[in-house]
């Protein structure tokens, strides 16, 4: 694919453009998060608030926080939601050697049967921990997750995202434009008007997207 090496994007309280790296700094101490942070604590009971960094093949991250009493299984739907979701395939967690799926067995092939995913991350997680997510086991995406801060307060839902990086830029391999399709039998990029006529059948085609799943399998987008 020709991608952009884009890891860039803008925090959801200041509007101040940070890297995906630089995040982890920034928003720990951003003022527009921090008055947000204080707004919603006035009149709510806290909790554990986990501040968790999400990252994939080095273009594609997320940065958001989920509170200690969500569970893994509540995290896994998230993450399909906004990157992977595309025909119900598997998924699980590794953490510290231990894998928690969204399926249960008796046994496996692999060994020991892994844990439920219906468990919650307080029970799971610390600060610094960090750990794996896989979601389908043929084509599979691998996300990489690291705990970065854990804090007391209140946000509103289980799960708030808190920065997300910019849609990569993807350019057309015949006229070097900017590319909004790949091909599945080629693996090359093409605008909309180029896709037409290179030269594999059309049904190869697919839409590039803000989501380290684009062009795998049945994967079109996500429903944020």
């Amino acid at each position: 694919m020709g991608r952009s090496d884009t890891s860039r994007g803008e925090c959801r309280f200041c509007k101040k453009s940070f890297s995906g790296r630089g995040f982890g700094k920034h928003l720990l101490t951003c003022p527009g998060k921090k008055e947000r942070d204080e707004n919603l604590n006035e009149k709510k009971r806290k909790g554990d608030i986990y501040y968790i960094k999400i990252a994939a093949y080095g273009f594609y991250w997320l940065h958001v926080e989920i509170k200690g009493s969500a569970t893994l299984l509540d995290l896994d739907e998230f993450l399909r939601e906004i990157w992977v979701e595309c025909c119900g395939h598997l998924s699980q967690f590794t953490i510290y050697g231990e894998r928690y799926s969204s399926y249960e067995e008796e046994d496996d092939w692999w060994g020991d049967a892994p844990k439920s995913m219906k468990i919650s991350l307080g029970k799971v997680l610390d600060v610094k921990d960090k750990f794996d997510y896989e979601y389908d086991f043929g084509s599979t995406t691998h996300l990489a997750l690291q705990v970065l801060d854990i804090r007391k307060g209140f946000i509103k839902g289980k799960i708030r995202i808190l920065a997300r990086n910019n849609p990569p830029v993807y350019i057309c391999e015949k006229c070097k434009n900017i590319a909004s399709q790949t091909c599945q039998a080629c693996w090359d990029d093409f605008c909309d008007k180029c896709i037409e006529d290179h030269g594999c059948d059309e049904d190869y085609a697919m839409p590039l997207v803000n989501s380290p799943r684009t062009g795998v399998c049945g994967y079109v987008g996500d429903a944020y």
